[in-house]
């Protein structure tokens, strides 16, 4: 990974995350990732959030504290155990001006597949005026919990999609024109 990493970094399509990451002053680093789940915890998604925030739209979007406590499943230790093992994670207070996101529309491909699944959100007091849209996976989720990309992203901008698929739909990025 370190040289697809390296060999990478040079392309104006790709932005990395390690550095959000590697960071010296960031403390509790244990706490960026789920230990019994395949993804991050919300802090890790916030650090992910915050560094392409700033790297695209230079907005710096402020320390938070993540210290409220939650108790919730992984996702895989039923699928490999057969029951569920419970993990402590850990979230942020919202910010006001999440209290205005709207889901404008979302789609649930088929059962039990999340690819062709998508969510249209608007905030209007998103403090970034800005339409994006991301092809992605797990990792930008549903938008529904902090834990997911497409939470932060769908708070803090204006416009936001977030479709499940790893390949581009360029007729709505040609529609969209975000």
């Amino acid at each position: 990974l370190f040289e697809l990493e390296k060999k990478l970094r040079k392309d104006d399509f790709y932005t990395s995350i390690l550095s959000a990451f590697s960071r010296k002053d960031l403390k509790n680093k244990e706490n960026l990732y789920k230990k019994l789940d395949t993804h991050l915890q919300p802090r890790g998604s916030y650090e992910i959030f915050s560094h392409i925030l700033g790297l695209i739209f230079n907005f710096i979007s402020g320390e938070k504290e993540f210290n409220k406590e939650m108790i919730l499943k992984g996702d895989l230790s039923d699928r490999i155990l057969g029951n569920f093992i419970y993990d402590k994670f850990y979230e942020t207070e919202n910010d006001e001006f999440m209290s205005d996101r709207i889901n404008v529309e979302t789609f649930h491909g088929v059962p039990g597949k999340h690819t062709g699944q998508y969510s249209v959100w608007n905030n209007p007091s998103a403090p970034v005026k800005k339409k994006v849209i991301a092809f992605g996976n797990s990792f930008f989720g549903n938008c529904l919990d902090q834990g997911c990309l497409g939470w932060w992203f769908s708070n803090y901008l204006e416009n936001f999609y977030c479709v499940w698929s790893s390949n581009i739909d360029f007729d709505l990025v040609e529609k969209e024109k975000p």
